[in-house]
């Protein structure tokens, strides 16, 4: 049985194509190796006099790092608007509802001679008619231009080049970004509040918001009329998610129509509103919802409701909403020479999404992307490289080039260097770890009746067992389950492991379907939840 996590990992994040990049995030601020010029994978040969530039910001709305050849002074000025739109947007939203990634975003800007020396062939491989219509820009600007054949996603983080531009104004997030930050949230948003603060957020009027105290306005809806009851908006699944042939596109706008306003109505008015709608929102992503949970928050229960937005429809939503919007402040980020280190994590980040794209794409040039990715990231290595965050790069340059008894040995490394060092690691080279050593122990079963034995089990799950952020992920959740449902010997900690996902995901009834499956192989009693 062949575990390709990573593989899987990434066609389960589809639709967070081109969200800023998201890389292995470092605890501390170190130096490695020395500076370098311009790496060979991406160029047909080296630029003169144009050095990589780093810089690494650490931000409650968001962390961010950049490797950049462009102008310094763009550089900054893209690091501050990135900065400034992540803050705009929490004026938007609470921001413990706008959702993030497992490392910090990763951007690489180049110049414009650099961008005329990157290899054509890797470019025309990515341009595939598919690819362009789903890559989305970050922001809403003429300052920077994306090239999406270059940018790249997996479950846990993105990878975008960008050429900067001459000037740059102050620039908003594209709703599809938006979108990711908010799929992103855990524990999952409900889909009426994603899809209705999408709705509003695309369009309202950010302008001359690029720091200056200003109003953020909805504009008027004009007069509105939805059918249907909230009570349905919340106990049910969106119609997006009935099969295509069972569906009007009547009905999907009376749902989205009706989350929207409902939404909006919480917007306009005194903050009390919002502050309900938050407490809502916020509950409603944790337990199922029920005319007692609405009354709590609103003070009203559902027919109420139904009444109120009625008449909101007919004389409130055809006048504009103002949301105060704050001065936002934004620091200078200060770029430095970047290390030989630091370029091949970032550049080999991005190749080892390149070549998991190339081999669905155009699996003729894959080998080529497997050689330059390697060209990169061996070079530190065997100088003596061992930095965590980038041998967790080289290790899942490995494990997607598949050679999984390497990226066993590499993330091994990774891992324990990471816990020595007491240093944040990416999940995703604790989750391929385990999957890997996972499939090595149903290769050779030790335990009876071709179970796994209790050293295999504590073997393969001690890479997410130091890390219970790992639960946060259906993927590694999945791996627990499988190496549980194998083993001869589940404990009680065992358990609990798995226990830990229902933090995440509070109402996926299959996890919990699955933890009555492992208590009763613990020999605890078996208790399904019936919510």
């Amino acid at each position: 049985m062949k575990i390709n996590v990573w593989l899987v990992a990434a066609m389960a994040a589809v639709l967070y194509t081109c969200a800023p990049i998201r890389l292995s995030g470092q605890g501390q601020e170190q130096s490695f190796g020395k500076m370098v010029a311009l790496p060979p994978f991406l160029v047909e040969d080296n630029v003169k006099g144009h050095l990589w530039q780093y810089a690494s910001v650490r931000d409650p709305a968001g962390d961010l790092e950049i490797l950049s050849n462009a102008d310094p002074g763009a550089a900054e000025r893209f690091a501050q608007t990135m900065l400034r739109q992540e803050k705009l947007l929490r004026e938007f939203l609470p921001a413990d509802l706008v959702g993030g990634w497992k490392i910090p975003a990763e951007y690489i800007l180049v110049s414009k001679e650099y961008e005329r020396k990157m290899a054509r062939g890797m470019r025309d491989a990515m341009e595939t008619q598919a690819r362009r219509e789903a890559v989305k820009r970050v922001m809403s600007s003429d300052d920077f231009d994306m090239l999406p054949e270059l940018c790249r996603e997996d479950s846990e983080s993105s990878d975008t080049i960008i050429q900067p531009n001459d000037e740059i104004e102050g620039d908003t997030f594209v709703p599809e970004y938006v979108g990711v930050m908010l799929a992103n949230r855990r524990p999952t948003l409900p889909a009426w509040f994603r899809a209705a603060a999408l709705g509003l957020y695309a369009q309202a009027d950010w302008s001359n918001a690029d720091g200056a105290p200003r109003d953020i306005t909805l504009p008027p809806m004009g007069r509105v009329t939805v059918t249907g009851s909230v009570e349905t908006l919340f106990m049910s699944n969106p119609p997006a998610l009935v099969p295509a042939d069972q569906i009007s596109v009547h009905e999907y706008g009376s749902w989205q129509a009706r989350a929207t306003l409902f939404v909006r109505w919480a917007y306009d008015g005194q903050s009390e509103r919002r502050q309900a709608l938050w407490q809502f929102v916020r509950a409603a992503a944790s337990r199922p919802v029920d005319e007692a949970l609405f009354r709590s928050c609103f003070g009203m229960g559902f027919g109420e409701m139904d009444n109120v937005l009625a008449g909101y429809g007919q004389t409130g939503a055809d006048k504009p909403v103002f949301l105060a919007n704050r001065k936002v402040p934004v620091e200078d980020v200060a770029f430095r020479d970047a290390t030989s280190t630091e370029v091949a994590r970032i550049m080999g980040d991005l190749m080892v999404k390149e070549i998991m794209l190339v081999r669905a794409e155009a699996p003729g040039n894959v080998q080529s992307y497997i050689g330059r990715a390697e060209a990169t990231l061996l070079g530190p290595y065997s100088k003596g490289e061992r930095d965590p965050a980038f041998l967790a790069v080289l290790g899942l340059y490995y494990h997607v080039a598949g050679q999984d008894d390497e990226a066993a040995d590499i993330l091994g490394q990774a891992v324990a260097e990471a816990d020595a060092l007491k240093l944040p690691l990416r999940p995703n080279a604790r989750i391929v770890l385990a999957a890997i050593r996972l499939e090595s122990a149903l290769r050779k079963p030790e335990g009876p009746k071709g179970s796994l034995s209790p050293a295999q089990t504590a073997y393969t799950l001690a890479p997410i067992r130091r890390n219970p952020e790992c639960a946060e992920s259906v993927v590694d959740l999945r791996i627990v389950y499988q190496t549980l449902v194998h083993s001869s010997a589940v404990t009680a900690a065992d358990v609990e492991l798995l226990e830990n996902g229902t933090t995440t995901f509070p109402l996926d009834k299959g996890l919990r379907i699955a933890i009555a499956n492992v208590r009763q192989r613990s020999g605890r009693n078996a208790i399904v939840a019936t919510q």
